[in-house]
């Protein structure tokens, strides 16, 4: 779909959500660069994660639908993995040597999976909002003041 206008408002949620999604790309960049430096076994799976996340803060910064959508992928792929692997530990905690999980560990794993959904909930709404428009026109939204 062409669109040759768009409403002051919709540049301004556009802004808003690029601001939020580099942000959580930007936390995202952080921690792998601490599991990288930390924890060394990390290895390619810290690079995977460090070059996905390098993705979704350039994609914001420069409002690129394919970057974005690729984060975006990569942070459902991530959060259905951390799910099925927290429901796994629940069902099963002796499979992985658990004897016994506490209930503040489930409430925090929880919380964790609920505010990872909706990060990437944010992500996929940037998307929304710009797969509309064409990338040259994206990149004018981007460059005025």
């Amino acid at each position: 779909m062409e669109l040759e206008h768009i409403e002051n408002s919709e540049v301004e949620l556009i802004l808003q959500k690029s601001k939020a999604v580099k942000f959580i790309s930007f936390f995202d960049i952080m921690v792998s660069l601490l599991y990288l430096f930390f924890v060394p076994f990390y290895g390619f799976a810290g690079l995977f994660c460090l070059l996905f996340s390098i993705l979704g803060f350039y994609g914001a910064k420069n409002l690129n639908k394919c970057h974005i959508l690729s984060y975006f992928l990569y942070l459902l792929f991530q959060n259905i993995y951390r799910l099925s692997l927290f429901l796994l530990i629940i069902i099963y905690p002796s499979y992985f040597n658990i004897s016994n999980i506490s209930a503040s560990s489930i409430i925090t794993n929880s919380i964790l999976i609920i505010f990872n959904f909706y990060f990437n909930y944010i992500v996929y709404s940037l998307y929304k909002l710009i797969k509309k428009y064409q990338q040259e026109f994206l990149n004018l939204v981007v460059k005025e003041p």
